[in-house]
């Protein structure tokens, strides 16, 4: 959609995000909302401009457009963070849960083509699998921010438990994307059971993406 109408004068970033947005629908097949990317880019702002230490990591990576976003982002702030994209890069896993029971080997990728737009990005990884596996197997470090675009239950629940207390560095962020999706309870669920009573995260809905966020306080 055009969101421009929306956007307030205020909304000045280093990284023209439009332009952004344009060069990755060239390589890739446009699944990241203009919207997401708006708040995506003012997420990664943050964290550069406080200077919270760790690096990035995507969960749900699907065809790869939106970690091509934050891959180029870091690029262009010259940042050294390095990105982490977690995905089956097969089909999403089997969901036993029934309210996520529909997503079961849906959204197919061919993950020699994803890895071949990569290739040449030094500061991104590419870790195959499910994540719930591959994770605690994966040397990330500390993280800064952490994209969860997985949309079940089972695996936002599995990330927020490891991630928040255990990964996230102080002033870091988790952003779930599927948070606003009306048929996707099963991330809302997980979100609230977590998050409601936590006394060192600070929770904000935006109404413009639909994307909840989640800054670590201390």
């Amino acid at each position: 959609e055009n969101s421009e109408d929306f956007i307030s004068p205020l909304h000045l970033e280093k990284v023209e995000w439009n332009t952004l947005f344009e060069e990755s629908c060239r390589v890739f097949e446009p699944k990241t909302g203009i919207r997401d990317l708006m708040d995506l880019i003012q997420s990664l702002s943050h964290i550069i401009d406080k200077d919270v230490s760790g690096n990035i990591a995507e969960f749900g990576s699907f065809k790869g457009q939106s970690g091509y976003l934050i891959a180029r982002f870091l690029q262009l702030v010259k940042s050294e963070k390095k990105l982490f994209m977690f995905d089956m890069f097969e089909s999403f896993p089997v969901e036993s849960i029934g309210i996520d029971h529909f997503w079961s080997k849906t959204h197919k990728v061919d993950y020699d083509s994803i890895k071949k737009k990569f290739a040449a990005m030094k500061n991104v990884q590419l870790v195959k699998g499910d994540f719930t596996q591959t994770f605690e197997e994966t040397d990330t470090g500390k993280l800064a921010l952490a994209f969860v675009d997985c949309d079940s239950y089972r695996g936002t629940e599995y990330l927020i438990k490891k991630i928040f207390d255990y990964c996230l560095a102080p002033s870091g962020l988790m952003l779930f994307e599927d948070y606003g999706h009306a048929s996707l309870l099963g991330n809302r669920l997980a979100v609230h059971k977590l998050f409601d009573r936590k006394k060192n995260a600070f929770c904000f809905f935006s109404q413009f993406s639909g994307t909840y966020i989640v800054c670590k306080t201390h």
